[in-house]
């Protein structure tokens, strides 16, 4: 019979090949989401004004990315170290938590349907930062339950210091995780001399990380500014209260709810065997503490923005804990061999929903959309990059279209024209060679392209059509090109493009060296 510690050293391995294999596997090749462009330029250069990254900055995360960027050349392999990292992190905090709460096997359940929630496991592959919403709140709660399981005014002052100190790497997590720490406060009646001290603890981590936004943003004035226009951009479409339509407003609601949610659809036929005995499993205390964490975030997410399914990565882990405390109950009497045929099955049932999607709302939260992107992106990029024999080269996106935020990462030298639409206003296209970016205004809605070299459109839909009437040529079925003749034009997405007038810069559009050093 193996003792406790070697039975969790074992499950802790086994675990941790099992989050390496199953993320390193389906790792993208490219950084392939708009985000991680982003927090790839500030391993270079943090600046958020520019979205290097974007705002508020993330400055703990990018400090992660930029300690690991010293040993590890290769950005995406400094994207996928992070993402192991943060995502053990997380698990080793839920699985403590669980340990607390249930007891040895339920730290293992929790686990196990952690590790293949679909929005951890999207993540992970897709965008690392959200993983420390997880982590962050998983460090606070496991924190807060301590104070006051043990009626520690010590716990909670530590609380209130990660919780600061996460904010770095998550900034929404004290507002979403505030309700908790309240409660926490009241329940054991901390002493005035320990709430000041966990404000001070809470204030001074905030300072270390929120003064660097500041500098960085040229004053308290201009990051205020930065925050609204960033907020009023993000929230427009779907949020009511910036006044988009009720039907955005509520389909975003569904979002929230389901996103929050789908990992718990591999436990929930369970609940009905367990029913019989759920003031056992449920307390009194434990409800409050579950639902405190659990439902401001939703409340958040259903109101204000959930654009991707990893954003409600903050309160998942409750839906895991909760799925814990019924299969444990569920599981308590059977033997050890029915025990591990029932929380395999779950797993696996995780592991279905994550590659299989079940309605057009989970879709956003399966490898299914990261498939189709991470071939997208290899194309555009690879298929941009064998244009850079025959001279230089001119992309043109469309601004709905993705690639062109990748391509003008990994060829800096690349020129990019990005259709950029607005209604009500004439044409506005924006002209990208590496770091460098113009605006321009087209008054009789033409956009002018060089007269040398290739021209390419890339468009994951549309093609572009030659005046002449002669077939673009096609790489990768991806990028439609042909070359550049003066006076030649075109249409793409109802636009007309004249190649003529526009001059050639064959050093900023030579290709896309960056893929085959």
């Amino acid at each position: 019979m193996l003792s406790y510690s070697r039975q969790q050293a074992i499950w802790l391995l086994a675990l941790g090949v099992a989050l390496v294999v199953s993320r390193w596997a389906l790792f993208p090749r490219y950084l392939i989401m708009f985000d991680e462009i982003n927090f790839a330029l500030a391993v270079e250069r943090f600046d958020p004004g520019a979205h290097q990254p974007q705002p508020p900055g993330y400055p703990l995360f990018v400090a992660l990315l930029k300690l690991l960027a010293l040993c590890v050349p290769k950005i995406e392999m400094v994207f996928l170290i992070a993402s192991l990292l943060v995502s053990a992190a997380a698990l080793v905090l839920l699985w403590r938590l669980c340990e607390l709460m249930i007891g040895p096997n339920g730290g293992i359940i929790g686990a196990l349907l952690f590790l293949f929630n679909p929005p951890f496991w999207l993540a992970a592959i897709t965008n690392p930062v959200r993983l420390c919403l997880a982590a962050g709140a998983l460090a606070v709660a496991l924190c807060v339950w301590l104070a006051c399981q043990r009626n520690s005014s010590r716990w909670f002052v530590l609380a209130a210091a990660v919780l600061g100190v996460c904010a770095g790497a998550r900034p929404s997590l004290p507002i979403l995780l505030a309700p908790l720490m309240f409660w926490a406060a009241w329940r054991i009646r901390l002493p005035w001399k320990a709430a000041g001290l966990a404000v001070l603890c809470f204030c001074a981590a905030v300072a270390a990380w929120l003064s660097v936004l500041i500098m960085t943003a040229g004053g308290f004035r201009q990051f205020l500014e930065m925050l609204r226009v960033y907020s009023e951009h993000q929230m427009a479409a779907d949020s009511a209260l910036f006044g988009a339509p009720l039907r955005n407003a509520l389909q975003m609601a569904w979002e929230a709810l389901t996103w929050s949610c789908l990992g718990a659809l591999s436990w929930l036929w369970a609940v009905p065997f367990v029913m019989w005995k759920a003031t056992g499993i449920f307390g009194a205390f434990t409800t409050r503490f579950l639902a405190l964490w659990f439902f401001p975030g939703l409340l958040f997410w259903a109101t204000f923005h959930v654009g991707d399914p990893d954003h409600t990565l903050l309160i998942i882990p409750v839906t895991c804990i909760t799925g814990a405390l019924v299969l444990t109950a569920l599981t308590r009497k059977l033997s050890q061999a029915k025990r591990t045929v029932t929380i395999g099955f779950c797993v696996l049932l995780n592991v279905f929903l994550f590659f299989k999607p079940i309605s057009e709302t989970t879709i956003a939260s399966t490898y299914k959309p990261v498939r189709w992107m991470k071939d997208y992106i290899a194309d555009v990029l690879e298929g941009a990059g064998s244009l850079r024999y025959k001279g230089p080269v001119t992309v043109v996106f469309d601004e709905n279209a993705p690639g062109w935020r990748q391509l003008s990462y990994y060829d800096p030298r690349a020129h990019i024209i990005v259709i950029m639409r607005e209604e009500g206003h004439p044409l506005t296209t924006r002209h990208i060679i590496g770091k460098q970016a113009t605006t321009r205004t087209s008054a009789d809605g033409v956009v002018a392209l060089p007269s040398c070299g290739t021209l390419a459109w890339t468009d994951p839909v549309a093609r572009p059509v030659a005046a002449s009437g002669i077939p673009l040529q096609s790489t990768h079925s991806r990028v439609f090109f042909t070359p550049a003749v003066r006076g030649e034009s075109f249409e793409f997405h109802g636009i007309k493009f004249v190649s003529g007038e526009e001059a050639c810069d064959a050093e900023a559009a030579s290709g896309l060296s960056r893929l085959y050093q």
